[in-house]
């Protein structure tokens, strides 16, 4: 415990580390029910970090498993953190061409079966998307081609998703890809499993 301690203690610089400490925690904690020591002092060390946190941590909120959307379209970078149980929606990117169904971008909900991601990528095919898996964290991208000549070029997409939880297999997710929209399923583990290194998912 001393040695994850120290290097909670490192973990000054991205919330990166932190996400992968809040994973450690989760698994320790559904293995140790009772015992909240390692939780408590993780919390601890993490809340007097230079680590630019969004809210105060207590051992509770160590156990929450969240996920976070970066999306690098648009004119900034926008960040989604949220907690897996609750899901969200996007709130900004309303097409107000739209009469009614789901708003948003994008949408994320948890499932029995797992997690389900919904995000609206217009203008892309099948061999246009790329989806790959880095150490638990999935990554969208798609470069769409130019329909017409009075158009300046196609669309282009990008994205990632990252779990703060050792609840999900990214490795084995699910996607298709339909009319513009894409739609994930990441699967509940089985076993817990540290995830390690990359592959590329192929979509339907």
């Amino acid at each position: 415990m001393a040695s994850l301690m120290n290097a909670i203690r490192r973990a000054t610089t991205t919330a990166t580390l932190f996400t992968k400490f809040n994973s450690i925690i989760n698994h320790y904690h559904r293995h140790h029910p009772n015992n909240n020591r390692l939780a408590t002092a993780a919390a601890a060390c993490l809340s007097s970090s230079r680590l630019p946190l969004r809210r105060p941590l207590s051992s509770t909120t160590m156990y929450e498993e969240n996920c976070t959307i970066t999306a690098h379209g648009g004119s900034f970078t926008r960040c989604d953190e949220f907690p897996i149980r609750r899901g969200t929606c996007d709130r900004y990117m309303e097409n107000p061409f739209q009469v009614s169904g789901p708003r948003g971008a994008y949408e994320v909900k948890k499932l029995e079966e797992g997690l389900f991601v919904r995000m609206e990528m217009p203008g892309i095919e099948k061999e246009d998307l790329k989806l790959r898996v880095e150490y638990g964290n999935v990554f969208v991208s798609g470069e769409g081609r130019r329909e017409s000549e009075h158009e300046d070029s196609g669309r282009s997409y990008s994205a990632n998703i990252e779990l703060s939880s050792s609840s999900f297999e990214p490795r084995n997710i699910t996607a298709e890809l339909k009319n513009g929209v894409l739609r994930m399923l990441i699967p509940l583990a089985k076993n817990f499993e540290s995830a390690n290194g990359s592959s590329e998912i192929k979509c339907s």
